[in-house]
């Protein structure tokens, strides 16, 4: 499955990518496997398969209706220049990776687990921010380039992330994130002793500025962020607790 080539492609910041799927479906016994290729302008970027075990036998004489089946899926996004994707190339430049796991993608809830993650990114300025600061009107990236990583996923009865921004020298910002399943269903059908949902932030000499260019925000600030955060909202008694320094 091509992008059209008579069409115009995917815009990246002036580039122009034009995707392909290339799709191998492999059947065997009660073995299913759909193996995709993820291209962009001829060069592979990633890859994405699907495993599941169909009973077509019973499908096909009646013993057993049709039904979606567990089916496993990961996928994989090589370590890409983002600067020629569309939408990140507009937030960071550098190279990424990331990977998502599915171990049932029609269970309730899924086991749904991702990982990214980049040696060296740079902030890229929002447009309104390098038109109004002269010296940065011709800038490609402001900061120097920080560590990522991040992980998370739904896994038993809460979802959840984490992440980190390593700037070097000391400098870093850790958060780390959790919602239960209930705070997605009516408060009657819930059941006691739930755990809260939480946030938490702590930065270590966390420099603000480059941040604060790359948001579409119209401030001009600067400086370091040194501290933590912690934010909680309990299910059960509906109250918020915040602290920090």
């Amino acid at each position: 499955v091509g992008w059209p080539r008579d069409l115009p492609g995917l815009d990246a910041c002036g580039l122009e990518r034009h995707a392909e799927l290339v799709m191998l479906l492999r059947a065997q016994g009660m073995s299913a496997n759909l193996e995709t290729t993820v291209l962009a302008d001829a060069d592979t970027i990633g890859s994405i398969t699907a495993s599941a075990r169909p009973d077509v036998t019973a499908w096909l004489t009646g013993r057993e209706a049709p039904h979606l089946l567990p089916t496993q899926v990961e996928a994989r996004l090589n370590a890409l220049a983002t600067e020629e994707l569309p939408v990140l190339c507009r937030y960071v430049a550098g190279p990424l990776r990331a990977e998502l796991f599915a171990g049932d993608i029609f269970a309730t809830p899924p086991e749904l687990r991702f990982l990214v993650e980049s040696g060296s990114l740079q902030l890229v300025p929002r447009l309104s921010q390098t038109q109004r600061l002269g010296n940065l009107r011709t800038a490609r990236t402001v900061g120097r380039a920080f560590k990522l990583s991040a992980s998370g996923g739904v896994e038993r009865e809460r979802v959840s992330f984490t992440a980190q921004i390593d700037q070097g020298n000391g400098s870093s910002l850790s958060a780390f994130g959790a919602v239960p399943r209930a705070a997605f269903v009516p408060k009657e059908k819930r059941r006691p002793g739930l755990e809260p949902i939480e946030a938490r932030l702590v930065a270590t000499r966390f420099e603000l500025s480059p941040v604060l260019l790359a948001l579409p925000l119209d401030v001009r600030a600067g400086g370091r962020l040194d501290g933590n955060m912690r934010f909680a909202y309990g299910l059960d008694n509906e109250q918020v607790e915040l602290e920090g320094a």
